[in-house]
């Protein structure tokens, strides 16, 4: 309101941060603001409450959560300014914010009883879903299949300090993950790399492993490899996190009864570790 009483042809509010709340409204003076007015945000979590109070400012649209390409599995949302008895939406919403899951072309038409009008058009695209591929060079583990805006690598689950560009050099070993935050403001995270570094930094050895049944419900077996000494078997969720983790010796056991009846739904990876190579396998848990 004080904007338009500047003398201000329009109103753009922008907020970037979940907490606080930006609210918009006529004022004490109640049903006079009638410049067009957008309210919008970049940052998922933020949330804009468009209560213009109006009875003028048609074809008004406030646009949550910015960008026009929806994340996979995500959604975008669209909202009409209040003060309006009649929201019709092109995808047959009719309240006042309307939430898109896939992708098209939006509209919306209003009607307050005195007047009627209807919006500008959004159109949405799902954004590349593309997950990215770790690869290693003797030196660096790098992404080597996509670009991006910002990037975290995890070591075991855990954030690496400082490791916020595309490659990371390092002398370390175990489960290395990566997201990265696409050209659309979506965040997508690798699937676990595996690193095992012998004492020259060179790669250990790796081969792949028995696991059965697949997918599992209660109950997964591992078929241990043949080795001399110790060892080491691992499981990871995902993203990188631990799920379990043994030490065993050499002739102990042939197989290994992993309980999954506990576990969330989804895929895990399994690496078996010795001084003198490394195995890695899969379990697909189910419901």
């Amino acid at each position: 309101l004080n904007a338009q009483n500047a003398g201000a042809a329009g109103v753009v509010v922008v907020n970037n941060t979940p907490d606080p709340i930006i609210e918009m409204n006529g004022g004490n003076n109640g049903l006079n603001v009638t410049i067009p007015t957008v309210m919008i945000s970049d940052t998922d979590g933020a949330w804009l409450n468009a209560a213009l109070q109006s009875g003028e400012a048609s074809g008004v649209l406030g646009r949550f959560n910015g960008s026009t390409a929806i994340c996979p599995d995500g959604s975008a949302r669209l909202a009409g300014p209040a003060g309006y008895t009649e929201y019709i939406w092109s995808n047959g919403s009719n309240t006042g914010v309307t939430e898109i899951e896939g992708p098209g072309t939006f509209s919306l038409a209003f009607d307050n009883g005195i007047c009627d009008a209807e919006s500008e058009t959004f159109e949405f695209d799902i954004s590349d879903g593309n997950i990215p591929v770790i690869e290693w060079n003797g030196t660096a583990l790098f992404v080597a299949n996509m670009t991006g805006t910002d990037w975290q690598w995890f070591l075991n689950g855990d954030p690496i300090d400082g490791a916020n560009i595309a490659g990371l050099i390092t002398d370390l070993s175990g489960t290395f993950t990566v997201e990265v935050t696409n050209s659309d403001g979506c965040r997508v995270t690798s699937e676990p790399f595996e690193l095992l570094l012998s004492a020259d930094n060179e790669r250990a050895p790796e081969g792949t492993m028995d696991i059965f049944p697949v997918p599992t419900r209660d109950m997964g077996t591992v078929a241990v490899p043949d080795y001399l000494g110790e060892a080491v078997l691992t499981v990871f969720s995902a993203d990188g996190r631990t799920v379990s983790n043994l030490r065993i010796n050499s002739g102990s056991a042939e197989r290994i009864e992993i309980n999954t009846g506990h576990w969330s739904t989804g895929t895990y990876i399994v690496r078996f570790v010795t001084d003198g190579f490394v195995k890695t396998g899969r379990i697909v848990k189910v419901n």
